[in-house]
């Protein structure tokens, strides 16, 4: 269903069937491992699993279509604010004014590199930025910078495993989710 999703959000970009669901259900099996071991509380299943359907949609697209639409990345951040404040209620943790610096913080960071030199980073990539940096704030602002250099990391091994298809620009978007969801993922152990 979570795959069948994300090809209704973004019907323009046809993405074959296994892109989604077999990533998404690993992904939930691994969040539901964790809460399970005890690795993460129960209120923050919620917000983890979206981004893990979040982590996996948008990957597909960016490596198979170099795109990051906006029906995803625009709507995502109100979504993962509702999570947050969702999970903040039911834990009396404050992390949303921790989750909303480093949304802007993250968010502020990019558009600087984008300024800089507007070849090295996609707008798709800016409009995901405040949404990670929701989740990346929670952990700090460790998290914050620690994020964006996996995400390099990650976007320099897909350099050297170019696909054809590449030829000038790698795709960003999947270092930066994979970074943020790896992170994100234990924050609360």
């Amino acid at each position: 269903m979570a795959g069948a999703a994300a090809r209704l959000a973004v019907p323009r970009y046809a993405v074959p069937r296994r892109w989604y669901e077999l990533p998404t259900a690993a992904l939930w099996a691994l969040v539901a491992a964790a809460w399970h071991g005890g690795l993460i509380p129960w209120w923050w299943v919620p917000a983890i699993a979206f981004l893990a359907w979040l982590v996996v949609s948008l990957t597909a697209l960016d490596l198979h279509h170099r795109r990051l639409p906006n029906q995803l990345t625009l709507t995502a951040f109100p979504v993962t604010l509702a999570l947050l404040a969702f999970a903040a209620s039911a834990s009396h943790v404050d992390l949303l004014v921790e989750a909303l610096l480093g949304a802007l913080a993250l968010t502020a960071f990019y558009a600087l590199v984008r300024a800089a030199n507007p070849e090295a980073i996609g707008m798709g990539d800016i409009k995901l930025a405040p949404t990670l940096g929701l989740f990346l704030g929670i952990g700090g602002p460790n998290f914050v910078l620690l994020g964006p250099l996996i995400a390099s990391s990650l976007t320099l091994l897909l350099h050297c495993v170019r696909h054809a298809s590449w030829r000038h620009h790698i795709p960003y978007g999947p270092g930066l989710l994979a970074s943020t969801f790896a992170l994100a993922l234990p924050v609360f152990s």
